[in-house]
């Protein structure tokens, strides 16, 4: 009997406390969404607009989320092109903060969303529309940003660079990451699965129309403008791959990525050349087996791909 009381005494806690996470949902959702929509607002620079936002339990429970309906975000250049827009982007906090009256978010999501990243010529980017902290009085914030963990389903992300001739479309399936994104130094772990639409640089075109799943653990640090990529497991059209690399983003962008040594078809190691190489295969049909490498390192305006390919038995028909 004992036992059966602490049960049901446990069990009225939860069931009280969940009441009244309910009842403060419904009491202070107006102020909460009306906050949270005064302050992006006036922290993005730009253009925005939000058809509605509500305050939810159930996106992404046991947190609490505030989501946005069908926003929209313009970037910061002279063209007023769209950066972001999506059907549902959601922030959330912990439940707690509800009582406390000032919300840490710390998870972001995107659903059904489009992202458009650019660099003109003159090295401008059109995603600076965040208005700096400095600008802001702290102490009278009720919400602080610490995003740990960003969650994307169905985006289509468009990175486009004049100033380095890159140029990269991906339809994103789903990718989970998490880290410290608001530190300036910080690990990512990151996984998901994409497909690219285009891959290009210096107008020469890499593994398009692929399918890709991976795996990484990612270091990035923004003071000295590097990212690392370490561990990182990848498989594109079902071609599983090692490689570690980093990439140098600031004045002069660097890159180095070393593929580990694989084991592959020959026909599978063609599908993965540069377009312009692979369309020379296109009349054979290639056989066999062979272990594959690849170092690629350089700036990137001038980058150098040495690869080794020892082929077992292979022909061309």
């Amino acid at each position: 009997k004992w036992l059966k009381r602490i049960l049901i005494s446990i069990s009225s806690l939860f069931i009280l406390f969940f009441l009244i996470i309910l009842l403060l949902l419904t009491v202070f959702e107006n102020e909460i969404v009306n906050y949270a929509l005064a302050y992006f607002s006036k922290n993005i620079k730009t253009k925005t607009s939000v058809e509605s936002a509500e305050l939810t339990l159930w996106t992404n429970f046991p947190s609490a989320s505030i989501q946005f309906n069908n926003i929209y975000i313009e970037e910061n250049s002279d063209q007023h092109d769209t950066l972001i827009k999506a059907e549902k982007m959601f922030v959330s906090f912990d439940v707690i903060d509800l009582f406390s009256g000032n919300y840490q978010f710390d998870e972001l999501g995107i659903e059904n969303g489009f992202c458009n990243l650019k660099v003109n010529k003159q090295g401008e980017e059109n995603w600076n529309v965040w208005i700096p902290d400095s600008t802001q009085d702290a102490s009278s914030e009720k919400y602080d940003i610490a995003i740990e963990n960003i969650l994307t389903e169905e985006v289509q992300f468009i990175y486009k660079n004049d100033s380095s001739n890159q140029h990269i479309h991906l339809n994103i399936a789903d990718i989970e990451a998490s880290g410290a994104f608001t530190s300036s130094v910080f690990d990512i772990e990151i996984e998901g699965n994409l497909r690219s639409k285009i891959l290009s640089l210096n107008n020469k075109s890499f593994l398009k129309n692929k399918d890709f799943i991976f795996n990484s653990i990612i270091h990035l640090d923004t003071e000295k403008s590097r990212i690392e990529l370490n561990k990182t497991s990848v498989s594109i059209e079902n071609i599983p791959l090692l490689f570690e690399g980093a990439l140098e983003f600031g004045l002069h962008p660097n890159v180095t990525c070393n593929v580990e040594k694989t084991e592959l078809t020959f026909k599978d190691i063609v599908s993965l050349l540069p377009e312009e190489i692979n369309a020379q295969f296109s009349p054979y049909d290639p056989e066999g087996t062979a272990i594959f490498d690849l170092s690629i390192h350089g700036p990137l305006d001038k980058i150098n791909v040495l690869t080794h390919i020892d082929i077992t038995d292979g022909s061309l028909k």
